[in-house]
């Protein structure tokens, strides 16, 4: 064999779903001029083979052919070959490859052994020795998410503590029917509060902006950070904004403006009283960002939901849902300022009042002027004798009009169902469609309401596991097409489809 594979594996444990880097070199050992491909262009040719820890059992292969031909459902896509140069003998050619980019399906978290091999252009074939490889579950201290329903896609970031004690940030954007693809680690930083980070991701709230433009923030301290993620790069990052609050809470949504720049809102307190502040982030490496307070007259206590109104001719309007507590009642009131200047556009209005307990309040991130985008109101049982949950949808840009439906009683839950005392958090459709199902989470299982459409079951349990409360998410893509997303302790990301079909909710 005229030609030597040295292949080194990742010195650290890597991350499952993320990035799997391999450093790979060929030494032509031969007295000839040896064709080998040009790293970085084209699609490299290695393949590599995946063994269990004892390299007992040949487990997978991974090459980029293989990668491409599994993709079928994204049609037809050629294959770029690499550019070829003459490797002369006695010296070497290195290159970098990422294994999790060549697989169809993301390795299980355990050990394994890989070996990488390589066919020459006349036919010869080297193969390096095995390496060990370890791969772990994602460990996420903090989520970041959001849908593209006309892209079919779901963004996730999250971010990771790193045995060095900073933080790493990773993206995924993963296109429909594949529900949880890829990681890209984006940026390393030293925090400067040991604490989780309070995170949001911007929705688009303007036409004309960038495919996978997004900017992502997080609250490190009493300050906002932000960059934009693009193709697992990580562009214009900000420094530490202050925010001169008490008890600052980062609302989970940013919005996109026209100018690629960013809004994100925060809520806390201030001078002995709540407060809103817009911080606006330009787009650019020397952009100064700028916070501005909302000038509402009265702000409600808590955290708001929010919604970003946005249209291609008039200025985005932020509209600000809070829950007003007063003798028994609660009261949802809709405050709009404008996305810029914070300046009030419309006299605060009430727009639901209910004695019944509130268990959820739902915003879409934003709506264009095209659509209509509903926000939610999830009610327990109440002091008038009602003994059902009823889930309420509203109109954002027309609150008047609302609907609301009944969900089932929980007999229909089965013998090992659960009670509403047991449930832990309710989770709501990103879209309330007619019949859309409402979650609840409640020690380790998932269970959703199926009554819809007269489904006989009731309430059926979806998933069971080591689940974290606080992923789960319901993502409607269309009225009969959902997605629940969740993170597993034991095995990391899970989705589950639920589809209406025959009648029921599968």
């Amino acid at each position: 064999m005229p030609f030597e594979l040295i292949l080194q594996s990742p010195p650290e444990p890597a991350i499952a779903d993320g990035p799997i880097r391999l450093a790979l070199e060929i030494r032509n050992t031969g007295d000839r001029e040896l064709p080998v491909p040009l790293a970085m262009n084209g699609s490299l040719p290695f393949r590599y083979s995946i063994y269990n820890g004892e390299g007992s059992e040949l487990l997978k292969t991974a090459s980029a052919i293989e990668r491409r031909d599994a993709e079928t459902w994204l049609g037809y896509r050629p294959e770029i070959p690499p550019r070829m140069i003459d490797l002369q003998p006695g010296l070497t050619v290195s290159y970098d490859d990422d294994l999790m980019s060549l697989l169809t399906e993301a390795l299980a978290p355990g050990k394994y052994l890989v070996e990488a091999s390589y066919e020459a252009p006349n036919g010869e074939t080297g193969t390096s020795a095995r390496v060990g490889l370890e791969v772990e579950l994602s460990d996420p201290v903090a989520l970041a998410q959001d849908i593209e329903v006309s892209q079919g896609r779901i963004i996730i970031a999250e971010w990771h503590r790193t045995t060095g004690g900073g933080t790493l940030l990773r993206q995924r954007e993963t296109d429909v029917p594949k529900p949880l693809g890829r990681f890209l680690d984006l940026h390393t930083f030293e925090p400067a509060d040991p604490a989780p980070p309070q995170c949001a991701v911007s929705t688009r709230a303007a036409y004309g902006i960038l495919d996978h433009w997004r900017w992502l923030g997080w609250l490190d301290g009493g300050s906002l950070l932000a960059g934009v993620a693009l193709y697992g790069r990580w562009l214009y990052p900000t420094g530490p904004i202050p925010l001169d609050l008490d008890k600052p809470a980062l609302l989970p949504y940013g919005y996109t403006l026209g100018d690629g720049g960013a809004v994100f809102v925060v809520a806390g307190e201030s001078g002995g009283g709540p407060r809103l502040r817009l911080v606006r982030i330009p787009p650019g490496q020397e952009a100064r960002p700028a916070v501005i307070d909302v000038a509402s007259a009265k702000l409600p206590e808590g955290t708001p939901r929010a919604t970003c109104l946005w249209s291609e001719d008039g200025a985005a309007e932020l509209v600000f849902g809070s829950k007003l507590e007063s003798g028994g009642s609660t009261t949802l009131v809709l405050t709009r300022v404008h996305a810029l200047t914070g300046e009030t556009t419309a006299v605060p209005k009430a727009v639901f009042v209910t004695v019944r307990p509130v268990l959820e309040v739902s915003f879409p991130p934003a709506a264009s002027a095209e659509e209509e985008r509903h926000g939610q109101i999830l009610l327990g049982p109440g002091p008038g004798g009602e003994t059902h949950f009823t889930q309420i949808a509203f109109d954002i840009r027309n609150p008047s009009r609302q609907v609301s439906k009944d969900l089932p009683d929980f007999e229909g839950a089965g013998e090992d169902g659960f009670s509403p005392e047991r449930a832990e958090r309710w989770v709501l459709p990103s879209e309330p469609y007619p019949d859309t199902p409402v979650l609840a989470v409640a020690q380790g299982q998932i269970w959703a309401a199926t009554a819809a459409r007269q489904d006989p079951r009731g309430w059926a349990r979806i998933a069971e596991g080591e689940i974290e409360t606080w992923t789960v998410r319901l993502w409607a893509f269309s009225a009969d097409r959902l997605l629940c997303t969740w993170f597993d302790r034991a095995l990391g990301y899970q989705s589950h489809w639920l589809r209406f079909a025959g009648g029921l909710w599968v």
